[in-house]
């Protein structure tokens, strides 16, 4: 841009001295023209709002140099350059407004697919509306099982966008299945309680779904309508009885002609978590025409979302139990760092006699088989609560030391057992019950915490690798009905709020934790909301200051370390080696556990922290009584047979 620039200025010059009025204006209209032109021909797809930002002001400086008005009302380049700079939140709410107007504007003939209807609402106490709905029957559903050549249809009736209304908190209601027919009747009723701040979005929508069910194979979307929350009307009272007259709605196949300019640019953010989960999601429909599997209304495809428990707000792979994971889900992410990587690793209880390769990273374990990579495991550390060794049976080497996880997802227990190939290997157990430990006591990284020690003589405890960026005092939060005054500190990592009268009275918020922080009108007039992600509980945080200037600094430097932490985040997991990784030992001309029959019955590791750590797994063996050591001088649990003293304290790491 430098370059462009200097060219232009040095062009301007030779215009200036060398043209009449007349001309000159003519010719530095058409040097813009030609400017604009190349300017928007150079525009680099997917980037930040900054980016565009930085770019249209460039613009606005030529136009000041050249000495000519940018006509932005008539420019493509200003269009393009504006629309890119829209927020992702707002893109996706203006998809879904092209949406609905899609589905109001859409001629009905006696050959569209149909859903009759009655709608309406009603306000609540609390800030809280009440929407009702009469699910009627609907006509001319296509044909989506050829064998029957009829289909089996339901509804599904979705809150959009689903950052607004995540499944977790508003779930996703299905009306019953009707066999064999095209014109299905329900007269079903449902109701659903939405946040009154929410409902009245421009944007937000429901998605109407009718789909057939296949016990076989997947359910197929047979349509889909969406009705803009604003366009439903008023109810007179909450009984059914009050609903308004029924409407007849056009349920539309998913088509390219939905697909805009506004999703374009969503799909070209590719660093955007929000725009690529809410792309991953539709892009999904569209190809495959049916639901993705955490949305499928099937139990036994609720079941495999479980376990996989694919989440579309935040990272994942810190916090689930994964099986059998596309390649691409295994790939580090920002910020995730590899530890530690062993081959010939067994997984002894899940592929007992496969070799496979395991990587300890800072957040998780990802072991895969090496015969077959699409067999593989993520585990993340915050679903282990529990590691320990034991001895195993393993086809691999027989009776082994392993590695023992307990872990835990939403509803179920795991057990997994890891066993090394190698008997010398003891970054297997070292390494994970090192980076368990470190991940443990490192939450506040990840985790949002309230009412916690915070502070140490008024300043803000700060944490390794943490930088305090700003500190801002007259912070009003705005959790009760008068508020409380305090201060808010921003630093590289987190945004902590504490209570000027009581410290103990604060929260801190990471930034892996923030969905969005944006300033909004309250009762209270103009606040700063922040708003956390479903795995912190899904909070909607207020807080205000006195000035509005000062009001917009915090919400844009929040925002601006939020896409700083979220390209480079940091976990907080503190590792150090201690020595160079060695090389393992070959055992490619060896003869395998299996054609041997002899059992080796020494020591796996002779050190002293895998001697004693298995001891509290076996529960034949007594405690040893305590006796006087005269190297230590103090009394100590006397020593297993074959132990010294000496032993102990020359502990052998690899």
């Amino acid at each position: 841009m430098e370059n462009l620039f200097y060219y232009l200025e040095k062009i301007f010059n030779l215009i200036e001295e060398n043209l009449s009025t007349r001309l000159r204006e003519f010719a530095l209209q058409k040097l813009w023209n030609l400017t604009e032109y190349y300017i928007k021909d150079s525009l680099i797809i997917g980037q930040s709002i900054k980016y565009y930002d930085q770019m249209e002001s460039a613009c606005y400086h030529i136009c000041q140099l050249l000495k000519v008005v940018w006509n932005t009302e008539e420019s493509q380049l200003y269009k393009e350059l504006k629309i890119n700079k829209t927020p992702t939140e707002d893109l996706i709410l203006q998809y879904y407004i092209r949406l609905g107007d899609r589905t109001i504007n859409t001629s009905i003939t006696d050959k569209t697919q149909t859903l009759t209807l009655r709608i309406g609402y009603v306000p609540m106490t609390g800030q809280q509306i009440l929407l009702s709905m009469l699910i009627i029957k609907a006509n001319n559903v296509p044909i989506l099982d050829i064998f029957s050549k009829s289909s089996d249809p339901y509804v599904r009736i979705e809150l959009m966008p689903r950052y607004f209304f995540p499944l977790e908190s508003y779930p996703s209601p299905t009306t019953e299945i009707r066999q064999k027919t095209l014109n299905p009747k329900w007269n079903q009723f449902f109701r659903m309680t939405i946040a009154e701040s929410k409902f009245f979005i421009n944007g937000a929508c429901l998605r109407i779904s009718i789909l057939d069910h296949d016990v076989v194979l997947f359910n197929d979307i047979a349509g889909e309508a969406f009705i803009p929350l604003s366009t439903i009307p008023k109810m007179a009272g909450s009984e059914i009885k009050n609903l308004p007259k029924q409407i007849i709605i056009p349920i539309l196949p998913v088509s390219n002609n939905q697909y805009g300019i506004e999703f374009m640019i969503l799909k070209d953010r590719i660093h955007d978590n929000v725009a690529k989960e809410f792309c991953d999601y539709e892009l999904y429909i569209k190809n495959y025409h049916m639901l993705p599997p955490l949305c499928n209304d099937d139990n036994e495809f609720r079941t495999e979302a479980i376990k996989t428990n694919f989440v579309y707000d935040g990272i994942w792979q810190d916090r689930d139990i994964c099986f059998d994971l596309e390649s691409r889900l295994l790939r580090l992410i920002p910020g995730e760092i590899l530890i530690e990587k062993i081959e010939n690793v067994e997984d002894t209880k899940g592929n007992n006699g496969d070799k496979g390769i395991l990587k300890i990273t800072n957040i998780r374990l990802i072991w895969s088989a090496t015969s077959m990579t699409r067999i593989n495991l993520s585990i993340g550390f915050n679903s282990v609560n529990g590691v320990t060794t034991r001895i195993a049976n393993s086809r691999v080497r027989g009776q082994a030391e392993s590695l023992y996880l307990m872990a835990k997802n939403a509803s179920t227990r795991f057990e997994f057992i890891f066993t090394c190939v190698n008997p010398s290997q003891t970054k297997l157990f070292t390494t994970v019950i090192g980076i368990h430990r470190a991940y443990e006591t490192s939450k506040l990284y990840r985790e949002l915490k309230m009412r916690g020690v915070l502070l140490s003589e008024g300043n803000l405890n700060l944490l390794p690798q943490e930088n305090l960026i700003e500190k801002i005092d007259g912070v009003w939060n705005l959790s009760s009905e008068q508020g409380n005054l305090g201060v808010m500190t921003l630093t590289n990592i987190r945004v902590v709020w504490y209570s000027s009268i009581n410290v103990c009275y604060n929260v801190s918020i990471p930034y892996l934790q923030l969905r969005s922080a944006r300033i909004r009108d309250s009762k209270f007039g103009l606040a700063l909301v922040i708003e956390t992600s479903i795995q912190s509980g899904d909070y909607i945080l207020g807080f205000r200051v006195d000035s509005f200037e000062k009001l917009e600094s915090i919400s844009k430097s929040i925002q601006v370390l939020h896409r700083a932490y979220v390209d480079k985040p940091i976990f907080g997991v503190q590792y150090k080696k201690d020595r160079p990784q060695t090389p393992q030992t070959a055992i490619e001309n060896e003869p395998t556990i299996d054609d041997i029959n002899e059992i080796d019955e020494k020591p796996v590791r002779m050190d002293a922290f895998a001697a004693y750590f298995s001891d509290g797994v076996t529960k034949n063996i007594q405690p040893r009584p305590p006796v006087f050591s005269e190297e230590l001088g103090v009394a100590v649990e006397q020593l297993k047979e074959g132990f010294t003293m000496e032993d102990l304290w020359n502990i052998n790491v690899d």
